[in-house]
């Protein structure tokens, strides 16, 4: 079983695969360009993916007439491949800092619950 386990505290992501023990990833955005790393770990999900965001922005472009070929180069938003990954059957689950009370996550966590992933959030 392929579980991806992927954090992204406001600079600094970390991306692991904890089924495969592997080394976990670090991300320094923007310099590494985390939005694009994360959007590949998610579309190579099989069984599962696991994210915890401070904030996080639901941005599409899935309604892009060339909406199909920017998903086979991995040019999607991460909203865009958490939804391809619920299609695919992936199990996303996603935390969210301080969602309870900042407008834009709890925009966020609507987003995401609507298309298909589990969301819960903390404080802190």
């Amino acid at each position: 079983m392929r579980t991806r386990t992927l954090l992204a505290p406001i600079v600094v992501g970390l991306l692991a695969t904890a089924a495969l023990a592997a080394e976990p990833k670090v991300y320094f955005a923007p310099q590494d360009d985390f939005q694009k790393a994360l959007v590949k770990e998610i579309l190579s999900a099989k069984t599962s993916v696991d994210i915890a965001l401070y904030s996080f922005q639901p941005t599409s472009k899935e309604k892009d007439a060339n909406y199909k070929s920017r998903k086979k180069r991995g040019e999607i938003t991460p909203m865009d491949a958490i939804r391809e990954a619920v299609k695919k059957k992936v199990k996303v689950r996603v935390v969210l800092n301080h969602a309870h009370i900042d407008v834009n996550n709890r925009r966020a966590a609507t987003a995401l619950i609507e298309a298909g992933a589990k969301v819960y959030t903390v404080s802190g």
